[in-house]
């Protein structure tokens, strides 16, 4: 007669399904705790306490592009609003960008709307509709870009995963250097002296205790940066880079599976500046977790399909 060769209660390969199905699980939380608290979703990132190659210098860095279609819609409909800016000095084409931006607010606080999309975001502002600091960041960057300007954005957050007590702005590279240009606010970022700041030196003047100021140098707007809901000097405890663009190819079904992808390839899209309370290692938002946990699952899985052997043994 026909029996099995192990006496165990459970067969050895049900042990590794197991360990394959606690893997899955293990996979879902990593990717919905990053999700929650970055503002760059499931895109690979890393944390650094100090100014990195990738965040201080271009064109080392990958500044925030937009494809070229998107980038010639937005540059045709600045022509018609801005005329030529051949003239200006790029300070000054990047603020008259800001101050086009900006004042292309809608008047009803209500009539707000979401998108990812330039084009759509340039539309719906035309229409009359109110747009808020992502949506203005989004379109300022590729109002810049139309003219060849490198510019990236930057989620100030006051803690990990407070994405109501945070704000989206844009650094834009001037001078041979990252320096706020704010079009929510149309506003630069200084300090005593008056210079130009980014955030990784207003982080620096605050953690020494002392102060910048967001300067409305165009067209003044209310509300100004100080009646915001949350104290200036929390949103710089964090800083979250996202060093990609909107894609506009594909559903957002398809744009998850490529964010996945890029996490499992190690394409490092996003940066965390400096916060101790940071609850995220680095192998956990840069994929390296995710390609072990699949290694392990795919063996798994491999070993929990062997067919249990058997063997002919006398009666």
């Amino acid at each position: 007669m026909l029996r099995t060769s192990s006496n165990r209660k459970y067969p050895v390969r049900l042990y590794f399904l197991f360990l394959a199905i606690a893997c899955v699980l293990l996979e879902l939380s990593v990717l919905y705790g990053t999700r929650s608290v970055m503002p760059t979703g499931i895109a690979p990132a890393i944390h650094t306490d100090r100014r990195l190659p990738v965040l201080s210098g271009y064109p080392e860095t990958n500044p925030y592009y937009y494809d070229e279609e998107i980038i010639g819609a937005v540059r045709e409909v600045l022509d018609e609003d801005v005329g030529d800016l051949s003239g200006l000095t790029q300070y000054e084409i990047v603020t008259v960008l800001r101050d086009w931006t900006r004042m292309l607010q809608g008047p009803d606080p209500s009539n707000r709307f979401e998108s990812k999309d330039p084009c759509e975001i340039l539309d719906s502002l035309k229409s009359g509709k109110r747009a808020y600091c992502t949506l203005f960041s989004i379109l300022y960057i590729s109002a810049l870009n139309s003219y060849g300007i490198p510019a990236r954005m930057v989620a100030l957050m006051a803690s990990p995963g407070s994405f109501d007590r945070a704000h989206t702005t844009v650094e834009v590279w001037i001078g041979g250097r990252w320096v706020i240009q704010d079009p929510t606010f149309n506003s630069v970022v200084t300090d005593v002296h008056g210079n130009l700041l980014g955030v990784a030196d207003a982080m620096n003047i605050y953690e020494e205790g002392g102060a910048v100021s967001w300067v409305q140098d165009a067209t003044s707007v209310t509300p100004t940066m100080e009646d915001y809901v949350v104290p200036v000097e929390e949103l710089f405890n964090l800083a979250v880079y996202r060093l990609y663009a909107y894609d506009p190819d594909g559903s957002r079904i398809e744009l998850s599976a490529r964010r996945f992808i890029d996490r499992l390839a190690g394409r490092i899209q996003g940066v965390v500046l400096r916060y101790d309370g940071w609850m995220l290692p680095d192998f956990v938002m840069n994929g390296r977790a995710d390609r072990i946990l699949i290694i392990i699952f795919l063996v798994s899985l491999a070993v929990a399909s062997i067919p249990r052997r058997t063997r002919k043994k006398a009666a």
